[in-house]
């Protein structure tokens, strides 16, 4: 089961490896855009979700989500996205 560690560490890798340069990867432990790709054409900005918690001490590590905290998380992400394409200028 990945955490969203594992997620942003899988998809930076592959970004690497398909020749994109890595401007940012944050951890849990970080606020901000989980990563931030760019290959000089495309700039990729991308929150990562992943499927537990990534907290070895709480209740909730190991196990998956449910529904509500599945719903939770994917709201939070469609926000975060929605910020992020509104501090950018048209077409950018």
């Amino acid at each position: 089961m990945l955490n969203e560690n594992d997620i942003v560490e899988k998809l930076t890798e592959h970004l690497r490896n398909i020749g994109f340069q890595i401007i940012q990867s944050l951890d849990t432990k970080s606020k901000g855009v989980d990563i931030i790709a760019d290959n000089g054409k495309h700039r990729y900005f991308i929150e990562a979700k992943g499927e537990t918690s990534s907290k070895e001490h709480t209740a909730r590590y190991g196990k998956a989500f449910d529904s509500k905290q599945i719903f939770n998380h994917i709201a939070k992400a469609i926000i975060a996205s929605m910020k992020i394409i509104s501090s950018k200028p048209a077409g950018k």
